[in-house]
């Protein structure tokens, strides 16, 4: 099976996942005590998520600082299907403590910087999943890139969730994260003006 037929399977599996948590959160709305004997396994979805985040967010930038060029373009190949999981591992978070989120739970839930900036970042992330099908990729057109870069918008927001959390490694992370990110686009924007200005050079007969 190449990886092709591979990935295929993959995102099929995914998608199916992702439709038993829509069903799963509109029944743990309805009755908060569902999955409570789960609850505890909130913070190893969010952790796991977190992580495969950041292996989403990084290729690009190291591809764009023409690092480990190989191994890079591999985890570009993954990036789809790791943003996916990675989704799916934070709707299943969202899931299991849906009781705490104001507005949804029965109980009113609990408004704090928590509560938002863990909320704001799923709904960052959403259009970012629900566009990343080949046949979203097709019809959006030049648009698509620019949907899909809203998922940066998510790296501070996730950072002051987790800063809220008492993560620090995981918030010193994705504030390194940040920096590199902006940093590829910086180098690439900076050689990108220099091969220009040698192809004017070249054509003016400037050396």
């Amino acid at each position: 099976m190449n990886k092709l037929k591979i990935t295929k399977t993959v995102y099929i599996i995914e998608w199916i996942l992702l439709a038993v948590l829509a069903v799963l959160s509109i029944i743990k709305i309805i009755d908060n005590n569902f999955l409570l004997q789960y609850q505890e396994y909130n913070k190893l979805f969010a952790t796991w998520a977190a992580y495969i985040f950041l292996l989403t967010m990084l290729p690009g930038s190291f591809l764009r600082f023409g690092i480990l060029k190989k191994t890079m373009a591999q985890l570009v190949f993954w990036r789809r299907a790791l943003g996916i999981l990675m989704y799916i591992l934070g709707f299943a978070h969202v899931v299991l403590i849906i009781d705490l989120i104001p507005f949804i739970s029965q109980y009113g839930g609990i408004v704090s910087t928590l509560t938002i900036s863990g909320g704001l970042s799923l709904l960052l992330l959403t259009p970012v999943v629900l566009t990343s099908t080949n046949r979203a990729q097709r019809w959006l057109k030049r648009n698509w890139k620019t949907i899909q870069r809203i998922a940066y918008l998510a790296i501070p927001t996730l950072a002051i969730h987790f800063l809220q959390t008492e993560k620090y490694l995981l918030t010193s992370l994705y504030g390194i994260t940040a920096l590199i990110i902006f940093s590829s686009y910086i180098y690439k924007k900076y050689h990108a003006n220099k091969r220009s200005k040698t192809k004017t050079d070249q054509k003016t007969g400037i050396m």
